[in-house]
C-alpha cells in the first residue's frame, strides 16, 4: 500500500510499529506486504476499524477515486486495481460519496492534477474544447459496449524507437521483489514478451489471489470480459493521467498495448481455471499497475518521439532487467 506521505507514515507507525518500510526500488514509503496483503489487513482495515476512516493514509481513504481539474470542471476518476471495482455488480457512484472520499477534514478537495491544454499528436497542441471533440467518440464507443480493440484498432505495440516492447517486458520482470505488486509487474512483463513473439517466462505465484477470491464470492452476476476491458479503457482515457507525458495519439497506442496485454492475460488466467470475469479483473489490475510504475511516463513519451521523423527515442528503463 502506498505511497505514504510523511504524516501518513507517522500515523501508521503510531498505530502499528514496524509495518512501514521504504520500497527499495520505487523509493517511496509503503505499508509492508504480508502474504500478498497489506500488513494492516485483518478482515478489513484494522486502522479504519480502530480509529476511523480519516486516520487512514490519503491513498487508502481516496482509493479507488481520484479527481483531475479541467476547464470543463473537475473529473472524478476511478482505478481498477481493486477487485471490488471490477468483479460483479456495483452501485453507481454518487457526487456526495465522491466528495466525502476526496475531501480532507476541512472539506477541501485536493486535485491530483490539472489539465488545460492537450497534445492531440506530436507537435500539435489544442485547447480543451478541441480535445473533447477527439475524446467524445472514443468514450461513447467504449461506454456503448464496443470491444476496446475495435475502438483502438491497429494501435497496439507501437514503435518505441531504439528498444522494443520485449525489453520493457524484461524490465518489468526485473522489478519482481516478492510483493504482490512486484508479482503483477512480472506477469505484465511476460505478457509483453509473449506479444512481441517471445516465450513468456514462468510467472510468480499470484499473491493477490485471496482478495479476488473474496470478491468473486460476493459477485452475484458475472460480467462479460469485454465489459470489464471496455470499462477500464474508458476510465484510462477519462483520467487524463497520460496528458502531462504524451499526446492523445500516443495515449491511445499505449492503451491499445495494455488492452492487448490484458487480453493475453485473460486467456492465460482462464487456462489456469479462473472464471472469465475474474480473469479479466485480475488482468486489468495487472496492466493498471504497470502504468503506475516510474518507467511508464517515459514509455508514453517514447511513443510520441518515435512517431516523429528521424527520431531515436529510447525510454529510460530504470531498475535491473532480468536477463
Amino acid at each position: 500500500m502506498g505511497p505514504l506521505s510523511s504524516s501518513d507514515a507517522a500515523r501508521v507507525r503510531a498505530f502499528r510499529p514496524g509495518v512501514v518500510a521504504r520500497h527499495r526500488k520505487l523509493d517511496v514509503l509503503v505499508v509492508r506486504d504480508v502474504a500478498g496483503r497489506c500488513a494492516l489487513y485483518d478482515d478489513g482495515c484494522a486502522l479504519h476499524r480502530a480509529r476511523g476512516e480519516r486516520e487512514k493514509p490519503r491513498a487508502c481513504r481516496e482509493f479507488p477515486l481520484g479527481v483531475v481539474g479541467t476547464p470543463q470542471g473537475p473529473r472524478v476518476t476511478t482505478q481498477h486495481r481493486c477487485p471490488c471495482r471490477t468483479l460483479g455488480d456495483r452501485p453507481a457512484l454518487t457526487s456526495a460519496e465522491a466528495a466525502r472520499a476526496l475531501s480532507d477534514a476541512a472539506g477541501r478537495v485536493r486535485l491530483d492534477a490539472r489539465v488545460v491544454r492537450v497534445r492531440l499528436a506530436p507537435g500539435r497542441t489544442a485547447g480543451f474544447s478541441r480535445y473533447l471533440e477527439r475524446e467524445r467518440p472514443v468514450l461513447e464507443a467504449l461506454t456503448a459496449g464496443a470491444a476496446p480493440e475495435q475502438v483502438l484498432r491497429g494501435r497496439a505495440l507501437p514503435s518505441l524507437g531504439e528498444i522494443g516492447w520485449a525489453d520493457v517486458g524484461h524490465h518489468l520482470r526485473g522489478l519482481f521483489d516478492g510483493t504482490s505488486c512486484g508479482a503483477a509487474l512480472a506477469w505484465m512483463g511476460g505478457a509483453l514478451i509473449a506479444l512481441s513473439g517471445g516465450r513468456a517466462p514462468r510467472p510468480p505465484a499470484r499473491a493477490w489471489a485471496p482478495s479476488f477470491d473474496a470478491a468473486e464470492r460476493r459477485a452475484q452476476r458475472a460480467r462479460a470480459v469485454d465489459d470489464v476491458l471496455s470499462d477500464f479503457a474508458a476510465d484510462a482515457v477519462w483520467s487524463l493521467e497520460w496528458a502531462p507525458h504524451a499526446s492523445f495519439d500516443a495515449a491511445l497506442s499505449e492503451l491499445a498495448t495494455r488492452v492487448a496485454a490484458a487480453r493475453w492475460l485473460v486467456d492465460e488466467l482462464a487456462s489456469r481455471g479462473c472464471r472469465p470475469d475474474r480473469a479479466a479483473a485480475e488482468a486489468v489490475m495487472i496492466v493498471e499497475l504497470a502504468a503506475a510504475t516510474p518507467t511508464w511516463p517515459s514509455i508514453l513519451a517514447a511513443i510520441d518521439a518515435a512517431a516523429r521523423p528521424g527520431s531515436h527515442a529510447r525510454p529510460a528503463l530504470s531498475g535491473s532487467p532480468d536477463r
